[in-house]
């Protein structure tokens, strides 16, 4: 009996006790796994996005490289249609019309005029009107000095023509215009079908699509550098997955990795090509060193891939150009078996 009361007393509490603590390491594990699982879907869409941009713009600087004249055409008229997009017509046509209004009151005031005109004289009986004909007219560059009235309203109905001219020009061009862009298009396809496609990424309606793929192709390369370069690191941090001997990454190497192998790509293209010019292209003009796209994208996935030998070989070229020795032979891959 008294064993079984102190076990009716004893027990109840002991299960709470350990009810409670159940369910709250339970949460805080669920809580655990749920920000495990976003922080992994975050950084998939990024690594996604990367390899993304990477292909796009491999992708673009092949069509562009290929088609290089018709292309930087094609911008060149694409950036024409935008400018002309926001109707700078508008803003010429409203000044043509305020100076046709101030030539049609200066024709009104001109046209009680008779005999002389009043330029260069001090005549009393001259109108207010007349000499301020006169001296707008001086003031708008005109070499003509009229010396009669009739002088004075020919130059004033010559000023006017002109600016009906300019009107009816800038009317005509603003009408013309899409017809004109649609011509062109109708051209690019006959001529050069394989530029179609990007049209839809050159006038998309999100402004970072379209400023991308119409990039100079210095900038794009560039670009791909970059994006290869994180590409390259998003391999080596996601090794484990095809090679159960790798270690699982830390969640830092997941976010700093690939930023690290994108500035590591670029610092590795910048001593390549300095030490290009510098040991190899001596007697070359700097123009003429020229790097493949695709010499390009390797370099950028191999120092992403291997930041560590990169950073390496990034202080002995640094060090080689700063000290002026002479860059050593590159080793013959051949001989090693790769």
């Amino acid at each position: 009996m008294t064993t079984d009361g102190s076990r009716g007393e004893d027990n109840p509490p002991l299960i709470a006790t350990g009810t409670g603590t159940g369910i709250g390491s339970r949460m805080l594990a669920a809580i655990l796994v749920v920000l495990k699982l976003l922080g992994y879907l975050v950084a998939f869409a990024a690594y996604l996005a990367v390899l993304v941009v990477a292909i796009a713009t491999l992708g673009l600087i092949e069509i562009r490289q290929a088609n290089l004249q018709n292309s930087n055409a094609l911008i060149a008229m694409l950036d024409q249609k935008d400018y002309y997009g926001h109707n700078p017509f508008a803003r010429d046509l409203l000044a043509l019309a305020a100076q046709l209004d101030s030539y049609k009151k200066l024709r009104r005031d001109v046209s009680d005029c008779s005999g002389q005109a009043p330029a260069g004289t001090k005549d009393q009986n001259q109108s207010a009107a007349v000499t301020t004909v006169i001296r707008a007219i001086a003031s708008a560059g005109a070499d003509l000095k009229p010396a009669t009235c009739e002088e004075l309203k020919t130059l004033v109905d010559q000023h006017l023509l002109e600016l009906h001219w300019l009107q009816d020009r800038f009317r005509m061009k603003q009408a013309y215009l899409p017809k004109y862009y649609d011509e062109y298009i109708d051209g690019l396809r006959n001529k050069t079908p394989q530029l179609v496609p990007l049209l839809s990424y050159m006038e998309s309606r999100i402004f970072a699509v379209t400023a991308w793929a119409r990039l100079p192709l210095e900038l794009l390369e560039m670009l791909l550098l970059i994006f290869m370069g994180a590409l390259g690191a998003v391999i080596a941090v996601t090794r484990c997955f095809v090679d159960p001997s790798v270690p699982n990454p830390a969640a830092r190497d997941l976010c700093y990795r690939p930023a690290a192998g994108a500035v590591i790509a670029l610092g590795i293209y910048i001593l390549f090509r300095a030490a290009q010019l510098f040991f190899g292209g001596g007697g070359q003009d700097a123009t003429t060193v020229s790097t493949s796209v695709f010499v390009l994208a390797a370099l950028g996935l191999a120092s992403g891939f291997c930041a560590k030998e990169a950073v390496a070989q990034i202080e002995r070229v640094a060090t080689r150009l700063l000290q002026g020795e002479k860059a050593p032979p590159a080793p013959d891959w051949t001989t090693r078996g790769l």
